[in-house]
């Protein structure tokens, strides 16, 4: 199923192509598609990092060991919670260039307008 928006809307919006290519449903449902999976893998993924981190801070907690070994295995923990922050805002941002790249390719939207400025339909 086709749904030609050329019609009510000027601004080019042609999947992969020229403008006389209409949108195709198809071909939105699979841009969404794809990104609610790549979220759900991230968030989930996301999620276990998380559990694994609350789940030492437990163990750490009543633990007997000297106060010197906890603190250096809690200073661990909070380095590896920076890991885990910066490797989560360079997958965002890494989403965020894809979409850009996306809504070029799909849409016919140059990448240098920012998503703010487009319009809702």
């Amino acid at each position: 199923m086709t749904v030609d928006l050329h019609a009510e809307f000027p601004t080019p919006l042609n999947p992969r192509g020229t403008d006389s290519q209409p949108v195709t449903i198809g071909a939105l449902k699979e841009l969404l598609t794809g990104l609610q999976q790549t979220i759900q893998a991230d968030v989930t993924s996301l999620c276990v990092d998380i559990t694994g981190m609350v789940s030492r801070l437990s163990t750490l907690e009543s633990s007997s060991d000297s106060q010197t070994r906890r603190i250096a295995a809690l200073e661990n923990l909070v380095k590896g919670l920076q890991q885990q922050q910066a490797l989560t805002k360079q997958r965002f941002a890494s989403l965020d260039d894809q979409r850009r790249c996306k809504n070029h390719k799909v849409w016919g939207i140059p990448e240098e307008i920012p998503a703010a400025e487009l319009p809702i339909w």
